[in-house]
């Protein structure tokens, strides 16, 4: 299963890779080099990737109380306090995971809420690798009141190759723990952000692999 967002580069890939096929093929004709043989292979590997990234693998969401599910695939890099400028402006609890160019790019919404916060933020595109990247590079925030009155940030961080954040929800939607919101194209970061006086129990650790939708990232106690 493909995800829609991917439509459009999907398209160019078939069309870069066609005109790229013709390319080798008549050079190879002309030249007679096996070089130009074993580039005719090329193409077919760009469409190939290019499928791969922008697969969107059915999951089965199991709706867990109190609990905030992974907003994507990754590996989690930070679990720490941290300043969070536009929806808490001030300090924050956050996790903070790293999706490689070959995990699954689609986000998820970590809880049950409405959307009640909403901004995109241009900027770099530093390797999100980078611990610049956190505060420097494009981002989305979607601020979520969840349905135990707290609320939680959702963070979309561009990467060194993404050009262009997907964000589904608008402000005033309602969403459901492990639902589609959007995607950060060709390789990026995803985050979760809790207010500090918000109980909230860990159970991942840093250089873990987790899975959007489907990792329990932690678990608020306490929770009404």
């Amino acid at each position: 299963m493909l995800t829609p967002y991917g439509k459009r580069e999907i398209i160019l890939s078939i069309v870069f890779a066609s005109l790229l096929f013709g390319v080798c093929f008549v050079l190879f004709v002309i030249t007679g080099s096996s070089v130009f043989k074993y580039l005719i292979s090329v193409p077919l590997l760009i469409i190939l990737f290019t499928l791969f990234f922008f697969r969107d693998p059915k999951r089965k969401i199991t709706y867990r109380d109190c609990a905030i599910l992974s907003p994507c695939d990754g590996y989690v890099t930070h679990i720490d306090t941290a300043e969070e400028p536009y929806f808490f402006k001030g300090k924050a609890q956050r996790v903070s995971i790293f999706m490689t160019m070959f995990d699954v790019h689609v986000q998820r919404s970590p809880i049950n809420g409405e959307v009640i916060f909403l901004e995109h933020h241009p900027g770099q595109f530093l390797n999100a690798q980078k611990e610049a990247s956190l505060s420097k590079n494009e981002n989305n925030v979607i601020g979520i009141k969840t349905d135990y009155g707290f609320p939680i940030l959702v963070k979309q961080i561009a990467g060194v190759f993404a050009r262009r954040i997907v964000c589904r929800v608008n402000k005033g939607d309602r969403i459901t723990q492990g639902e589609k919101i959007g995607m950060v194209k060709f390789g990026s970061r995803g985050e979760i952000w809790l207010p500090l006086d918000v109980e909230f129990e860990v159970l991942v650790k840093k250089g873990e692999h987790v899975k959007g939708g489907l990792t329990v990232l932690g678990r608020v106690k306490n929770c009404p």
